[in-house]
């Protein structure tokens, strides 16, 4: 359980880290892709927002055309 914390703790960037601009490049691309994910779902929601909200004006059979893919897997 110990050696999964330190795991954990290492993926983790500190504030000092920021500031000193020592963020590995393991680090790096674990946070990219987190931010990336955020993103990704804030995307999908607005959309889906945007579509539900404009729904009438949409033909059914076009429906599947405008959704993201990935909002339904």
């Amino acid at each position: 359980a110990q050696h999964l914390q330190r795991e954990e703790n290492n993926s983790m960037i500190t504030a000092t880290q920021l500031e000193a601009g020592t963020i590995t490049s393991n680090q790096r691309s674990k946070q990219e892709k987190i931010d990336i994910r955020i993103a990704n779902m804030g995307e999908c929601v607005n959309f889906y927002s945007l579509v539900v909200s404009q729904g009438q004006a949409l033909k059914s059979d076009d429906k599947d055309n405008y959704l993201p893919k990935k909002l339904f897997g």
